[in-house]
């Protein structure tokens, strides 16, 4: 196990070199806060070796999570029929934000004029952004993050016209509620109370446009 970015693994040494020299001149009581604060950016920035899985049209979980609830709908950005796989970020999860598909972001949607697509009464506050990944199997994916009252942290590296990978890191979140919207024919995986874990976890498969063409449906 390892820290997501190089810049908190020596953030975390420092602090720790510092509650040693505060326990050498002072005493353990006086060290704990700065030992504290150690293990918090431990806990906290854990970058936990995931193992993705070997399908390429598989869709992993973009955070460590527990699903709350599957249901169809249109999504609000793209105006197409979708299957919704709304998740709840697992207390204590790590903070890392992974890729669900290998593909391109096309577009990005800011802001809190953007309502959720309603289908059971939630608690989180309000849209914070949503990312729309193309895949190389010509596959939407919208990932989307709402306000919660709790601590809400949200760094996306990759900007629209970018690639990213399958269960890579992309990012930074302590976003509790994320909705995935996935295409209406994918083969899911998952049901309501399901616990996944970020990079590793699969929600669903896509079905590969050659078997739609083959079957008909295209």
């Amino acid at each position: 196990m390892y820290l997501i970015k190089a810049e908190i693994a020596i953030i975390a040494f420092l602090v720790f070199v510092a509650a040693l020299a505060v326990k050498v001149t002072h005493g353990w009581v006086y060290g704990l806060p700065l030992l504290f604060a150690f293990i918090a950016i431990m806990v906290l920035f854990r970058h936990p070796r995931r193992i993705t899985p070997s399908s390429p049209l598989a869709v992993v979980a973009p955070i460590d999570a527990v699903v709350e609830t599957v249901f169809s709908a249109q999504d609000p950005f793209l105006k197409q029929d979708c299957v919704v796989v709304r998740m709840r970020r697992r207390h204590l999860g790590v903070m890392g934000l992974y890729s669900p598909a290998q593909g391109r972001i096309q577009q990005a949607w800011y802001g809190e004029q953007y309502e959720r697509i309603a289908a059971e009464e939630t608690s989180d506050i309000g849209h914070i952004y949503t990312a729309w990944i193309h895949t190389d199997d010509q596959d939407d994916v919208l990932v989307s993050f709402y306000r919660a009252r709790t601590l809400r942290y949200l760094q996306i590296r990759p900007q629209p016209g970018e690639r990213i990978g399958q269960g890579r890191i992309m990012g930074l979140s302590s976003i509790r509620y994320i909705d995935i919207m996935l295409p209406k024919d994918v083969k899911l995986k998952v049901q309501s109370g399901d616990s996944l874990k970020a990079g590793e976890g699969v929600i669903g498969h896509f079905i590969h446009h050659s078997k739609k063409k083959k079957n008909g449906k295209l």
